[in-house]
């Protein structure tokens, strides 16, 4: 980690040692890990801490499912994992913490789809990292999770956990459900709640003729290929233009950049 003196990484030494806060020493060692300063004992101190993090912020979100904690739950795990992996540290604590994620992890959740989504595809995406019998019990949690999305009607977060079933029961090598069907019927839904006008329901409408087809529903082929045909007679495209000074885009181009950055690492590494 570049642009911080060895003044500045003794300080942050000395406020890990000083600290008993997990969220203060996960963001403590993790920089020392990256810095100049770098020594296996800081990750491991990093990966234990992410780990207790898991913990404080799924019981935060047991108690206020709405604020959204499990999204610090998805970065603290995450964190962990690739700190784990790098230096072989707490792997197999690691592959049932996130297994027990997907499994456990309160379905009342604001952040229940998203933190499910991200860790497995994190999980699926580690490849020879997470042998399959980890995902045992997955395509069902997929099933009834994408299901209940549908029915609340958040039909594009329902579609990316059918879809990230499929990808489940390929790492199994198994067929548990009809995943190309859910995802078609999604997309038609999806269409259907646009009007006829919109031009997301066409995208929509080309999508769920796509997903037929892989499943070869001829019926449905041909009904929203009728559609389709009807779909494209009613868009409507307007000309909408707005002068540009292109002078002044150039100086926005080089200062913000720098600006966003600087604000960034503030927010990330607070004092």
């Amino acid at each position: 980690m570049s642009g911080i003196s060895d003044r500045e990484l003794d300080y942050i030494k000395d406020r890990l040692e000083a600290t008993s806060s997990p969220i203060l020493r996960a963001r403590y060692a993790h920089i020392l890990w990256e810095s100049s300063k770098k020594h296996k004992r800081y990750a491991e101190i990093a990966i234990d801490s992410y780990l207790t993090i898991v913990k404080f912020f799924e019981e935060k979100d047991i108690n206020h499912p709405i604020e959204h904690y499990g999204l610090e739950v998805i970065h603290s795990i995450e964190q962990a994992s690739f700190l784990a992996f790098s230096i072989n540290y707490r792997v197999e604590d690691i592959r049932s913490e996130m297994r027990r994620l997907v499994k456990k992890f309160s379905f009342e959740s604001s952040s229940s789809s998203v933190m499910r989504n991200r860790v497995i595809r994190h999980m699926l995406e580690g490849r020879r990292k997470f042998p399959a019998q980890f995902f045992e019990g997955f395509p069902e949690v997929c099933l009834s999770l994408g299901q209940k999305l549908f029915n609340e009607g958040r039909i594009d977060n329902a579609i990316a956990i059918f879809q990230t079933g499929e990808k489940v029961d390929n790492k199994l090598g198994l067929k548990t459900h009809d995943w190309n069907r859910r995802i078609a019927e999604s997309y038609e839904a999806l269409m259907n709640q646009r009007g006829d006008s919109d031009l997301a329901t066409i995208s929509f409408c080309q999508e769920a003729i796509a997903y037929y087809k892989k499943i070869g529903d001829r019926n449905r082929i041909q009904d929203l290929e009728k559609r389709y045909e009807y779909l494209k007679g009613k868009q409507q495209f307007h000309r909408i233009s707005q002068p540009i000074d292109v002078r002044k885009l150039g100086t926005i181009v080089k200062v913000w950049p720098r600006k966003y950055v600087l604000r960034n690492l503030e927010k990330s590494y607070p004092c």
